[in-house]
């Protein structure tokens, strides 16, 4: 085309003309499917395309690139010509929400709170001081402290922090120097074993014939009588006796 003829007599001559066909390549990025109807690849010029996309579970539909654009789903595209079209998809995001009783706070990597379908955070409690991490709840159970979770959905997990428990020791001398005579001590609150920051006051309470003498050899020297100690960690305390 163009063709010669050379004419010895009456000539017929047909010129077949065919629909010109035009390729369709469908393309996409993230996870998901792109429905085409008519099904096929090759398609006669001027026939209009419904364009579907599907998201797999956890990704949503974005927008559409190439030779179509927007974020219509579905769409209409006509094969005036070949023609490349790539549906996106992207993750859903969900949110991480923190709660906190006690004193402390949840450290979440990566940072943010905001995360895709998919990802993994790992939460780490961060107790304040005098504190320590007990236990998870919500959507998060169990006392391992650093933990990870796998982002389906949206997520409220709480961390429970509970105060240090902090032993008193208390022994007392007697007038003969003998341990455990002499007399004895009343705590307040009683129980020798208290979480930090709690304020215990002592006092002595001799035996017949004795009397307090002071308080040595401990964390608390003098003979003040009562007297306090603040559990910020393990204490000990010595009450000396002597007679009368």
């Amino acid at each position: 085309n163009p063709a010669q003829l050379t004419l010895g007599g009456i000539t017929n001559v047909t010129a077949v003309f065919l629909p010109e066909l035009f390729t369709f390549i469908p393309q996409v990025i993230g996870q998901g499917a792109l429905q085409v109807s008519p099904g096929g690849s090759m398609f006669v010029a001027g026939t209009p395309l419904t364009l579907s996309a599907v998201p797999d579970f956890g990704f949503r539909f974005d927008h559409w690139e190439g030779d179509l654009v927007g974020n219509n789903n579905p769409a209409t595209i006509v094969m005036d010509g070949p023609k490349t079209v790539t549906a996106i998809f992207a993750p859903l995001q969900f949110q991480v929400t923190t709660q906190v009783t006690g004193q402390g706070n949840v450290s979440l990597a990566p940072a943010g709170g905001t995360y895709d379908f998919g990802s993994v955070v790992t939460l780490t409690p961060l107790p304040a001081p005098g504190w320590e991490f007990n236990q998870w709840s919500g959507a998060l159970v169990g006392n391992q402290p650093v933990q990870q979770v796998t982002i389906t959905g949206d997520l409220t997990i709480s961390a429970e922090f509970i105060r240090s428990q902090f032993t008193l020791t208390v022994q007392t001398v007697g007038g003969d120097g003998s341990a455990g005579l002499g007399g004895s001590i009343t705590l307040d609150p009683p129980g020798g074993v208290y979480p930090s920051g709690t304020v215990v006051t002592l006092r002595p309470v001799p035996d017949a014939q004795h009397r307090f003498d002071a308080w040595y050899n401990g964390d608390i020297i003098g003979n003040d009588v009562p007297v306090s100690i603040t559990m910020d960690d393990d204490h000990s305390v010595t009450a000396y006796f002597s007679f009368l």
